[in-house]
């Protein structure tokens, strides 16, 4: 234990200050894509962007404040799903039975250490209070209802201890309890959803790169489509009216159901490759169109059935948005763009943390604060921002970096 410590404080950051990165390990040439470091700086912007505009939206789930739409997180989500598939696609064109134990191994040296660390934090937190606190903990911290309908109560000792394993392995969707999802750090869900993305991966690869002309990919995201509706068919609910009570966990976090997404993020890449090569102003003027058409869209949602709603109707556009965004490539000054790559490095941890964090505030006294709704918002922000950097440059790179020299022996 004291070695690995060790090796997170004293010895990582000199590993990390280096120019080469893990993903030269032993993958194949074939397997990783290089290209320029700023190449995508407008997702690394967006990433952070969609990170924040999920935060705002549960400090008002949370503070019952007014900020912004909850559409905006929503979509958000989908975003965080559709750059997944894109971005994998893009680091790994081809991938081998060989190189497989290298990429499960530099995925959950992503994703884990913010997870662990923003769990272990909610479980310590959630745990201890309900036991100091009692049943009427959860709404003490501000917790909404859609968090807490089907607790189980009293929550007893085992049940937390049971709790914790589940959500230590990824496993918390396999409950008859809805919430048990939500019970410690509520975003965390769609954390699982990735992996199981990341577990399909390998499969739906191939079959992404089959599809090398405009009109095969084209009829492929309408196929990804019209599955998805179906899907939404599927899984819906037996009743007469639909909300956030009776849709969340059959349709908007089923990882059956948002896979789709995810694979359309792989499409993306396909149609990237074949994209002509137009001037910087073409670019812009594709920026703009994709921008106002997800607006539109956005401005829609109140006129369509819940189900859709959700997410279903954003897809689309949101696809559209990300394609555009990966299109504009501008040289910019390499400290701009370092920057640029610290904020979509730190978008992750302040999409794990941001929700126990704030809960922790209102616990604490934060819900007296309501009355300054500006400035309320703007310090839970700023401050809630300033600790996932630190904790991104500080603790999560350093963990990272360890975690995967230690997998790769």
């Amino acid at each position: 234990m004291f070695q690995f410590f060790y090796e997170i404080v004293i010895i990582s950051p000199i590993l990390t200050s280096s120019k080469q990165h893990f993903l030269t390990f032993t993958m194949s040439q074939q397997a990783i894509s290089t290209d320029s470091p700023n190449t995508f700086f407008l997702i690394d912007i967006f990433r952070f962007v969609a990170a924040s505009l999920v935060l705002l939206v549960h400090l008002s789930y949370i503070f019952n404040v007014p900020t912004i739409w909850d559409a905006f997180a929503s979509s958000a989500v989908s975003w965080f799903f559709i750059v997944s598939g894109f971005i994998l696609s893009y680091r790994y064109p081809n991938l081998t039975l060989s190189d497989l134990k290298l990429f499960y191994a530099l995925r959950f040296a992503r994703i884990y250490p913010a997870y662990l660390f923003s769990l272990l934090f909610s479980i310590g937190f959630m745990s201890l209070g309900y036991f100091y606190v009692g049943d009427n903990f959860v709404t003490q911290i501000g917790r909404p209802v859609i968090g807490t309908y089907d607790l189980p109560y009293p929550m007893t000792f085992s049940f937390w201890v049971d709790a914790s394993i589940k959500h230590l392995f990824f496993l918390q969707f396999f409950s008859p309890i809805e919430c048990l999802k939500y019970l410690f750090d509520g975003p965390l869900w769609s954390v699982v959803n990735e992996v199981f993305f990341y577990l399909l991966f390998p499969l739906l690869l191939p079959l992404a790169r089959s599809l090398n002309k405009a009109k095969h990919i084209f009829m492929a995201f309408i196929v990804c489509y019209a599955l998805q509706y179906t899907l939404i068919q599927l899984f819906l609910p037996s009743t007469t009216s639909f909300d956030w009570f009776t849709l969340n966990t059959p349709i908007y976090t089923n990882p059956l159901v948002r896979w789709v997404e995810f694979f359309m993020g792989l499409l993306l890449y396909r149609a990237y490759l074949i994209m002509p090569n137009v001037k910087v102003t073409g670019r812009i003027l594709l920026l703009t169109l994709s921008m106002t058409i997800y607006f539109v869209s956005l401005s829609l949602l109140p006129y369509v059935s819940q189900e859709y709603a959700l997410f279903f109707l954003m897809t689309p556009s949101t696809s559209l948005l990300v394609l555009s965004l990966v299109y504009i490539i501008i040289e910019i000054p390499v400290q701009i763009n370092r920057f640029f790559m610290l904020l979509g490095g730190a978008s992750y941890v302040l999409y794990c943390i941001h929700f126990p964090f704030m809960e922790i505030i209102y616990f604490f006294g934060g819900k007296k604060w309501t009355q300054n709704n500006g400035m309320l918002i703007v310090g839970i922000y700023g401050v809630t921002v300033l600790l996932s950097i630190l904790i991104h440059l500080l603790l999560e790179k350093n963990v990272r970096s360890v975690l995967i020299r230690r997998l790769l022996k």
